[in-house]
Parts: structure tokens; sequence; C-alpha cells
């Protein structure tokens, strides 16, 4: 494909603009208005007028251009929206820079082409601000079209110099995600997207008029604090990253926690009005999402490349295409954003999700091969370490009363493989994690699987831990509670011994990457490969970067993280890294084969809804949603060649709307 570098410069002023909307809010708003277009194509650049490019883009046959631009996403948008017109190929220097050099590399054109060389930046977007393109001088407009232009060969100059480094298998992914914003395919119900606002704002407020108290003082940090003062209990307090002591009211603070389950049913109710006024994302996003979807317009799915450290997906524009609630049979009301975005009429919805992917493919890379021909054979691999760690058969699936010790088993596999000791999978149990009920372990439970809590509590380090931990127990509840939260973890390092035994391997590997006395394969399978700096997926060339890795005796090993912030480093958490780094290369190499490699095999690609970590969406015409759904779940269940003998799983469906499609 012939390459075309595109760069729109558009109108923004104090009240309208990308500080203050999303990318689809402001390129959809009636305000938007393009000041010009700077393209570069081989040897020839022009600056255009917005009539002047509605005209060469109708004369283009877009399907043999590559589109590249520094944020696509953008871009894109723009030209298929205002310009109906939609490139063969597109590539984003900025996916490409994320992926590159972590998701602090922000999105700034001006610091890339500092740090490859390629030119200065300009500063002519600045004094646009609040001119429409009528304001403009002709020798301003020009001079603009300068500024623009050199952006053009910026991106192009970035690039060029990421070209040598980036693997050549994720381009078609970039492409398909910005497509996903681009050519989006799904619409909303808005009807019932209305139905559910108004509930969830009813639903506020009559919690607000059960506690007595109104949306400021449950917002207020002080006038909540002094409403706790009132029922004699202290408000929680932390400090903040400058040692500043401040009130710990966010959900996810033990001492928030533990005022959401204190025996007073008025402090409690306190606490969930507090937490529900703060959490307005269900009323702001179903907001938002009614403003991009109506009158019956699709609905741009942004979904940052490699947004996250381990190359996931992210969400972005303040939508979250990641994290939707999901549907609940035994609650109505739940997951009402899923059943409200639908496929367009004539089309369905096909969904496949890799079960027990991370499960799965901890076990098989970390040589747990008792757990490998487990998941193999489909055997329910929760009631089997329940059934071990209960000493007891445990049929979660056929029989009532082993329901709840077979959600217990479903915790400890997903949780208790990255390294999860017995005070936080305590502590998930008891605040019912991912919508699964509130567990505490009694004395009862103490008995019948005879745990001898006496060895565990002669340690004065655990019970102190003990102590200080938040919950509404008392102290012999919470002793009892973490006795037998520890039995399933000795259980479950017991029989996973290959999997826990990892742990302490990686923690090496940590060494060597500090101290750079090694670097070659690493791991089982031949997945692995040590460098400079991470690790090295042989088959993909992709890298799991550790940057700036610092020993100290304090913290231990740390690396700088997101948002430029040091984060621990351990074993556990290195599992847990490569673990969705090697998944989401799964679920991405699916994704590429149903879209880009059937094109290349002359069969017609699949369009790519969405994706949400292990679950990839796509929208066909009716007819073709059987066979689309085949071809779904065979390259999901396919292991890749690079991972032979690896037991993959899915479940799939088809539906007229995302919560139908499961």
């Amino acid at each position: 494909m012939i390459p075309l570098v595109i760069d729109f410069e558009t109108y923004y002023a104090d009240d309208y603009g990308l500080k203050i909307q999303t990318t689809s809010e402001y390129i959809f708003d009636p305000r938007f208005e393009v000041i010009g277009v700077g393209i570069r194509y081989g040897d020839r650049r022009a600056w255009l007028e917005a009539h002047q490019f509605r005209a060469f883009a109708l004369g283009l046959d877009w399907s043999k251009y590559g589109a590249l631009a520094h944020h696509a996403h953008f871009d894109g948008l723009i030209l298929s929206h205002h310009f109906n017109a939609r490139p063969g190929y597109w590539l984003d220097t900025l996916s490409m820079a994320r992926a590159l050099y972590g998701t602090n590399v922000g999105g700034s054109l001006g610091a890339l082409m500092e740090r490859f060389g390629v030119g200065v930046k300009g500063d002519e977007v600045v004094k646009a601000k609040n001119k429409r393109r009528a304001d403009f001088t002709q020798q301003e407009w020009e001079q603009y079209g300068v500024y623009c232009l050199n952006d053009c060969d910026g991106a192009l100059g970035i690039f060029q110099k990421m070209c040598p480094a980036f693997p050549r298998s994720e381009y078609d992914i970039i492409d398909t995600t910005i497509r996903m914003f681009t050519e989006p395919v799904l619409v909303l119900d808005q009807q019932q997207m209305a139905q559910y606002l108004g509930e969830e704002m009813r639903r506020k407020q009559e919690l607000l008029d059960e506690a007595g108290i109104d949306i400021k003082a449950a917002r207020s940090g002080e006038k909540f604090a002094n409403l706790l003062r009132a029922h004699d209990i202290e408000p929680p307090t932390k400090l903040n990253p400058k040692g500043k002591t401040i009130y710990a009211f966010a959900k996810t603070d033990p001492g928030m926690q533990e005022l959401l389950e204190h025996e007073d049913d008025d402090i409690r109710l306190l606490a969930e009005v507090r937490v529900e006024s703060k959490s307005t994302i269900n009323v702001s996003r179903t907001a938002r999402m009614m403003r991009l979807g109506e009158n019956g317009r699709a609905m741009p799915v942004y979904l940052a490349y490699s947004g996250a450290h381990t190359w996931r997906w992210s969400g972005k524009d303040k939508v979250n295409w990641q994290n939707f609630e999901k549907v609940n049979e035994k609650n109505p009301k739940k997951g009402m954003i899923r059943k409200s975005i639908r496929a367009p009429e004539g089309y369905k919805i096909v969904k496949a999700d890799a079960s027990q992917i991370e499960a799965r493919w901890n076990a098989w890379h970390n040589g747990q091969t008792d757990l490998v021909a487990m998941f193999a054979r489909g055997e329910d691999i929760y009631s089997n370490f329940a059934s071990d760690a209960y000493g007891r058969p445990i049929d979660r699936k056929h029989v009532a009363e082993d329901k709840l010790p077979g959600q217990v088993g479903k915790i400890c596999i997903l949780g208790l493989g990255y390294q999860m000791g017995w005070l936080k999978l305590a502590m998930e149990l008891l605040m019912g994690r991912g919508g699964a009920p509130r567990i505490q372990f009694t004395r009862v439970d103490m008995e019948r699987l005879n745990v001898d809590a006496g060895r565990f509590l002669a340690n004065p380090r655990i019970v102190n831990q003990i102590k200080l931990m938040p919950s509404r127990l008392n102290e012999t509840d919470r002793m009892v509670h973490c006795a037998v939260a520890n039995h399933f973890v000795e259980t479950y390092r017991r029989k996973m011994s290959a999997i826990a035994g990892g742990w302490e391997y990686w923690g090496g590997v940590i060494k060597w990457l500090f101290s750079g006395e090694y670097r070659g394969p690493v791991g089982n399978h031949g997945v692995l490969n040590l460098v400079d700096g991470g690790l090295l997926h042989n088959a993909t060339g992709l890298m799991l970067k550790y940057p700036h890795l610092e020993w100290d005796e304090a913290r231990g090993f740390t690396y700088l993280s997101d948002r430029n912030k040091r984060s621990k480093l351990y074993g556990g958490l290195v599992v847990e890294n490569i673990t969705q780094f090697c998944c989401h290369i799964v679920i991405s190499e699916g994704m590429q084969k149903l879209t880009w490699g059937r094109r290349r095999t002359g069969l017609m690609p699949y369009k790519v809804a969405q994706t949400e970590h292990d679950a990839l969406s796509l929208v066909v015409r009716n007819e073709e949603a059987g066979e689309a759904l085949c071809d779904l779940m065979r390259e999901l269940t396919t292991p890749p060649a690079w991972a032979p003998g690896l037991p993959l799983a899915v479940e799939g469906g088809i539906g007229q709307t995302m919560g139908d499609a499961k």
C-alpha cells in the first residue's frame, strides 16, 4: 500500500476541545470545524482547505493507501465521519510508541520528535485557540500549514525510526484497534438506556433519603467525617504521597471497607451512600453513551493498544469498554449497559471468551502437568481443588450445598496462582469480590477441615496482622477466618507445587535482570528470553519491560511503572505479568487471523467490534453468525505454534445485544 501521512488541524476554544471532551464527543460536536489538513505521500506535501481536501478524498482510491497519523483514533474518526473516507490500512505512531517505550510516553508528538532527532514541533496550535477558519488571515493560515506539515514530517520520521524495533505482526492489531473506533458498528437502545439512567439516579436518591442526608454531605470529606463522628465513629485516615494525613474514604481503603461491613446498619448505610455518591461511573458513562449513540449513530469503541504494561488494551474516552457490569440472571438490573448495546438491524453479535485462560497458561508454563491434564480433559477444576481442600467430594455444578465450597475453589484457583497470601485471601472472601457472595469461615469450618489454628496463631507477627485487619468481625472471629483461609493457601501451594516453585524461580530471574549476569532463555517451553530491560517473547518479538529496576533493603526490587510510579516487583507478580502478557498475545493472534489473516488468504475478514481482556466480539450478518462463531471458537481454542499443548477452551454465543451474546 502507498503510505499517506495525514494530520487534521481543527477548531478548539476555551469551552470546547480535547481537554474538556472525549475524542468522539469533540468530533461529533456541532461546533467541530476543520481549519486545514496536512498530507504527505511520496515527495508530495500539501496543506489543504477543508473543501479542497474533500475533493481530494473523493478522487482517491483509499483502499490502496495506508494512512499514518500520530493518534490515528483522532484523525481516523474525522476522516470517516466528516469525509466518508476509509484507508486500506491504519498506522499509528502513538500506539507504536506506547508499546515500545511504555505507557508513560503520553501523547506528545513533540517529545518523540526530539527523542529521535527528527525536528522540533512548533507552537502555532496554541495561537490558534478560539479562532475559526474565518478568523485567520491568509498569512496566518499559511503559517499554520507550515506547522502542520512539519508535524506530518515528524510523524513520518518517528515512524521510520521505530519500524526496525516494532514487531511486524502487531501492525495488523493496531489497524483493527483503530477501526473499532473509526468504523464503529455497535448501536444503542436509547430507550432502555434512558430507563436505566433514571433508575440509577433514583436509586442514589433513595439511599440519600434513607440516610437522611443530601448529596453535598455525602460527597464532602469533612461533612461525611462529621456524620461518622455523630455516630461515635472516628473517621479512618491515611497518608497521601506527600505525607499529609487525609481521610481514607475511597472504596478500596481498608478503613472504608470496614465501615461497609460494620455491624451497625446505620453506619453501613452511611458508608454505602458515600461510595455511591462518589461513584458516578454508571450514571456518567450511561449519559455519555446516550450522546454518542443518539439518532441511531454507531458508537466508536476507543481502546488504547498496549495501554497496559502487559500489552493488553485499556479503555479510553471515558467509557471504558473493558469493564461494563456483567449480566446477572438473578438480578435483572445488573448488566443493563451490555443489554443496551446492540448489533444493527440484520446483524448479530458473535462473542467468545477464552475460559480460565490465565489459570491454564500458568499451569502450562510453570509445568503443573497434572493441572494441565485436568484442563485438557475438561474437568471442573474448581470442584477438584475444593474437594482436596475440604477433604470430601465437591460437585458445585450439581449439588446445591457444594455451591459455596465450589466458589471458594474458584477464588483459590484464579487468585492464589500469583502468590496471594492468607491475609489478602481472607479479605477477598469477606468482601465478595467480583460479584461473588461474601464468605466467612467459622469454627464449624475450622473443625470440619481439621485446621490447627494454634500452630498458625503461634506467630506474633501473624496475630498482629489480624488485629490490624479492617473488618466488622470481632478479633476472635477474625482469627478463625484467617486460620481457615491459610489452610486453603497451604493446600494450594502443596497441591500446585510447580506453580508455587515458579514464584521462587522468577524471583531469581529478577535478580538476573538487575545484575545483568545472565541473558538468555528463561522459563519453560522456550517462550521467553531474558534480555536487557525485560523479557522478550521469542515468537513475536514483543517485550515485557521493567524499566529502571532498582533494589533497596526496605522495599526489595521496584521498577518504574505507569505514571512514573515505582512499583514493587517479586516472583508472583512477574508470573502474573507473564501470564497476562502471553494470554494477550494468544487473543491478539486470534484477532489477526480473523481479520487480516483471512483477507490475505482470499477470505472475507470479520468485523471485530470490541475486545475485553480475553474475549472477542464480532458483528456479522444474521446468516453468517453460526459460521462466524465456529471460526471464532476454533481460533481461540487452537494453541499457537509457540505454545504446543496449551489447553485452551472457550465459551461463546450469538445475540442481538452484547448481554445476549454469551
